[in-house]
């Protein structure tokens, strides 16, 4: 009889996916919404543009300045947020690019380009599928993998696996 090796295991991969020609600009479209969708960004914007009216020397100045200031911020905050993820998915979203995804007991596995990642699901915090975009969110971030790689029944799969891993409701 041969023991299994020590560590965590590797999962098997189970869907593959391949990029298409608009899949980056698609995508990023995707984790742009999904970023400016965040309220923690949303009361950055108004803490900023509060203080920045309260220093205006009547009431009417500053709701001028919070009338311009705040479509400025909200434009540059997706423009940055688009460039940035558009950036970021041109190593790992080019046309012909291959993603898989895996799942076992021990984790959840997410192949790119870029490498391979394996998170223990006592890291997972959350899985969020969307119609085209699962939002697979850590301890410590967040990742955005096509639907294509997690479908239904592996959402229901990882639900349970996370399920498993939180603790239990204190009294």
């Amino acid at each position: 009889m041969t023991m299994p090796p020590p560590g965590p295991q590797m999962p098997p991969v189970h869907h593959i996916w391949t990029a298409g020609p608009s899949d980056r600009r698609h995508f990023t479209w995707l984790s742009t919404r999904q970023a400016l969708t965040r309220w923690q960004l949303w009361l950055i914007i108004l803490v900023v543009v509060g203080f920045a009216a309260s220093r205006a020397p009547s009431i009417g100045a500053g709701i001028g300045i919070a009338i311009v200031l705040l479509p400025v911020l909200v434009g540059v905050t997706a423009a940055l947020t688009w460039f940035s993820s558009y950036r970021a998915l041109g190593r790992t979203m080019f046309p012909g690019a291959q993603w898989a995804t895996g799942f076992n007991d021990y984790g959840f596995m997410l192949a790119t380009p870029s490498g391979t990642v394996t998170f223990d699901w006592g890291t997972v915090v959350a899985l969020r599928p969307s119609a085209e975009l699962v939002l697979l969110q850590t301890k410590s971030g967040r990742i955005g993998i096509p639907s294509q790689l997690i479908p239904p029944p592996a959402v229901g799969y990882a639900a349970g696996q996370i399920a498993r891993r939180q603790p239990a409701p204190r009294p």
